[in-house]
């Protein structure tokens, strides 16, 4: 019931648009339960996962907007967030994404030395997926990669309860 969402390294110095696409066409082709997945959720989720990185930040998730302050300053901006139809969906979570890694640059670009924001705000992408979805980026990635290289194996089978039974 798990699906591992990897940033490859080659998409570390890449734009945030260009691992956000990536991360969307991934879920898009190999999620299992894309129907259960709310990209308003998503975007929420990501935004939070930034003000967790970013000390200064101070992020307020509501239903028609996602406002985002500087604590240390008062400066604050916000990005509209439309739910239900011609809401946020995969197909446009790149951009939001996008939006929201612009708009949060916009109150400062001095963030914690070692964060990458894009790779932040993936993290909290995958977060609306299920407990188990990791975003992997760099060395952790490698590492992930030599640790299980030949090691997996299995069918893919789901095992769940209907009606008791």
């Amino acid at each position: 019931m798990w699906f591992l969402l990897l940033v490859l390294c080659q998409f570390a110095q890449a734009s945030g648009l260009a691992m956000y696409e990536r991360a969307a066409r991934l879920v898009g082709e190999r999620y299992l339960f894309i129907d259960d997945f709310n990209a308003a959720d998503a975007l929420g989720e990501a935004a939070e996962a930034a003000e967790a990185a970013v000390p200064w930040l101070i992020v307020d998730v509501g239903d028609k907007q996602i406002k985002l302050k500087r604590g240390d300053t008062g400066v604050s901006t916000a990005i509209e967030v439309s739910r239900g139809p011609g809401g946020p969906s995969l197909k446009t979570l790149p951009n939001d994404l996008e939006r929201l890694e612009t708009a949060i640059t916009s109150l400062g670009t001095d963030l914690p030395e070692g964060k990458d924001l894009a790779v932040e705000l993936l993290r909290g992408f995958s977060r609306a997926l299920d407990r188990h979805s990791v975003v992997m980026h760099k060395g952790r990635l490698n590492r992930f990669d030599e640790r299980i290289k030949g090691k997996l194996f299995g069918i893919g089978a789901l095992i769940t309860r209907e009606d008791d039974e």
